[in-house]
């Protein structure tokens, strides 16, 4: 932060920070989204497996093809189960390493604060700021998991309805939009409560 201020920059959003901290956990994003896609690519398919099963049955038509279907759906539920439970053991081991490379920051850097640097801060303050990575740990699971799990899950919903009319592909854009519409609305004012929160809590605590 003292090195932006000094080479008049403005100070790094903090979607700038986000991204930086996560920079070297690229390659663990990367399989993290693949098995996400990989999970939605499952879940497209469950609903009509699901259905011809179902069709198949109610018809009195059982033959061997059928098991099959059924035995493709068991295993395709369970390993969409495998998929999600390999995404949270390596959000896991970022936030872990997040962690552990923010003790090791502060614990190198704080030694050598110069005292000019602090003026008009409050050191305690400051140092009670490092609890802030477990609210970042926290929201981790939330960010690369559930909200990319929801993202996956709305657009392979869309297309699946797409297969039964075409007015639900109307229905669907409109969906998508309405959500970009209403996350553009909101994202900033959240932001700003969020970190208006996290100051407030610091203040109490002083």
């Amino acid at each position: 932060m003292a090195s932006h201020a000094t080479a008049g920059l403005p100070p790094p959003t903090p979607w700038q920070r986000l991204t930086r901290m996560l920079d070297t956990e690229r390659s663990t994003i990367r399989y993290i989204i693949f098995y996400a896609v990989l999970t939605g690519i499952i879940s497209l398919s469950l609903p009509l497996g699901t259905q011809a099963v179902f069709n198949l049955v109610s018809t009195g038509a059982v033959f061997s093809s059928t098991y099959i279907l059924v035995a493709v759906v068991v295993g395709g539920v369970l390993l969409g189960g495998i998929l999600l439970v390999a995404q949270i053991t390596m959000v896991e081991a970022i936030e872990q390493r997040i962690f552990a490379k923010a003790a090791i920051e502060y614990a190198y850097r704080l030694p050598r604060i110069k005292a000019e640097a602090l003026k008009g801060q409050d050191p305690k303050e400051l140092v009670n700021r490092f609890f802030d990575i477990l609210t970042i740990q926290k929201g981790l699971t939330k960010l690369l998991v559930d909200v990319m799990f929801a993202v996956l899950q709305i657009l392979m919903g869309v297309l699946v309805l797409a297969f039964y009319h075409p007015i639900f592909i109307g229905f669907g854009l409109f969906t998508i939009i309405a959500l970009i519409f209403v996350y553009m609305i909101n994202y900033r004012r959240a932001l700003r409560t969020s970190i208006e929160e996290s100051a407030y809590k610091y203040e109490l605590v002083d």
